[in-house]
């Protein structure tokens, strides 16, 4: 088994465990599509230059790329289950951060 393998069952673990129910509207039009994402409600980070943690209390939700068909673009609506309740929160896309190893994190904006 090859390390892409490998991560793509982490990934899909991690889905499992921590995901969240989330809709994708493309800001281009179409949608919404129902997805998985793990949410967090603060985002935390290693500057690469510092080797500091970072964190703000900006949300985030994690992803799997290749689920995301189409992919997600800064300006796109997610209405996501933060907390599993039912109670849903609508974010927009503000950033995206790839990991290099097939996932992704979406910075958002506060709830709209």
């Amino acid at each position: 088994m090859g390390w892409r393998d490998r991560v793509g069952r982490v990934l899909e673990a991690c889905k499992r465990t921590f995901g969240a129910e989330v809709f994708h509207t493309p800001a281009a039009g179409g949608g919404p599509h129902s997805r998985t994402g793990i949410f967090n409600d603060k985002y935390l980070a290693v500057d690469v230059q510092t080797g500091f943690m970072v964190s703000t209390s900006q949300p985030n939700l994690g992803i799997k790329l290749a689920d995301w068909t189409p992919a997600p673009l800064q300006g796109d609506t997610l209405t996501i289950d933060a907390n599993a309740t039912g109670d849903f929160e609508t974010y927009k896309v503000q950033t995206i951060e790839p990991d290099g190893e097939g996932g992704a994190t979406l910075l958002l904006d506060q709830p709209i």
